[in-house]
């Protein structure tokens, strides 16, 4: 923590700067219970920034009169414990801001989008929506936040409604251990690899994603490879543009590879120009590989969707359900990489 002089012009743009979705502002008297919601609400969301300190519209009509900081920096000691007794801590650098409007302080803190859920020592959780810091009270909401950051995974859980034989008696397994080991028991490479849970026996998403002779049957989430063939170019096809589309099944390893191979079936059938004549369309093996496996292994299963390839006259798209995890953007993609430690 540290203090900074401003000019009174940076001073009046934070007076009159309005709340959105990654900035509020505050009078100095506000409670911490308040203030741990704000902060909780920007760091598990998109981040966010907050003045304490300066009132709001309503209260002081007058710009100038809306700086109204602290007589001293000890004066916010109780609000910087309550940010302090945030769990799990906070991504955030507070700062102490000065200007010629008075001679108090005014409490900048800069909240960082998080890779966990946090929540209030009330145990309420928040996320920042436009201005607003609304609580999430819904818990299956509260468990998707937590897999969009990575905090958890949706792989983890049981599924109630499976049976272990799904799992440890699948056509799949077996052909995975004739290759992997011969001599290991089906059961126990489940429980080893927390395919099962220890306590219920019951399969995870995990071991049903990867082992189950029919997925989507058993899966709580759909999981399939929905191919669609546009005969077309346009940026937006229409429904005449859509020749057909199929699902395609299984358990993951047979699913890449039939998926791979329905695309590269259907390329081989659409025909483009070069300088040698009309050729099927064609991509690089490795590229294409590339793409599938990660839209199938990255994709979010908590989502109640399939992965999507869109395959046109010039172009293939490829969309896995999900969001980008915690702190990473469109933004910030290309130089920015997420990972649990």
């Amino acid at each position: 923590m540290h203090t900074k002089t401003i000019s009174e012009a940076e001073a009046l743009s934070i007076c009159v700067r309005p709340e959105d979705h990654f900035f509020d502002r505050k009078a100095a008297e506000i409670k911490g219970a308040k203030i741990q919601k704000i902060a909780v609400a920007f760091a598990n969301a998109d981040g966010g920034e907050f003045c304490v300190g300066v009132a709001d519209d309503k209260d002081e009509p007058d710009v100038p009169k809306r700086w109204k900081g602290a007589r001293s920096i000890e004066d916010f000691n109780s609000l910087i414990q309550s940010l302090v007794d945030v769990k799990p801590s906070l991504p955030m650098d507070i700062m102490f801001l000065k200007s010629p409007l008075s001679d108090g302080y005014v409490m900048y803190v800069q909240v960082d989008k998080s890779q966990y859920v946090h929540q209030t020592s009330d145990s309420k959780v928040y996320e920042r929506n436009g201005a607003q810091s609304l609580p999430i009270a819904d818990a299956n909401k509260i468990t998707a936040l937590s897999h969009a950051k990575g905090t958890t995974s949706f792989e983890d859980v049981a599924v109630e409604s499976a049976f272990p034989e799904d799992v440890v008696d699948s056509e799949e397994i077996r052909r995975f251990l004739s290759e992997y080991s011969s001599s290991t028991d089906p059961l126990d490479l489940a429980l080893n690899k927390g395919l099962l849970d220890r306590k219920s026996f019951k399969p995870k998403v995990a071991g049903l994603i990867l082992f189950a002779n029919d997925p989507t049957s058993v899966m709580p989430k759909k999981c399939s490879v929905r191919i669609a063939r546009y005969e077309t170019k346009e940026d937006d096809p229409e429904r005449d543009h859509l020749a057909f589309v199929e699902s395609v099944e299984g358990p993951l390893y047979q699913l890449i590879h039939k998926t791979i191979a329905r695309v590269k079936e259907i390329m081989s059938s659409i025909k483009v120009w070069t300088t040698d004549g009309p050729t099927s369309m064609d991509y690089p093996p490795e590229t294409l590989w590339e793409i599938v496996v990660n839209a199938l292994i990255h994709r979010d299963y908590s989502v109640s969707d399939d992965v999507q390839i869109q395959i046109f006259d010039n172009r293939i798209e490829v969309v896995s359900p999900g969001r980008l995890p915690a702190f990473v953007t469109t933004a910030n993609i290309l130089d920015t990489r997420f990972g649990m430690l």
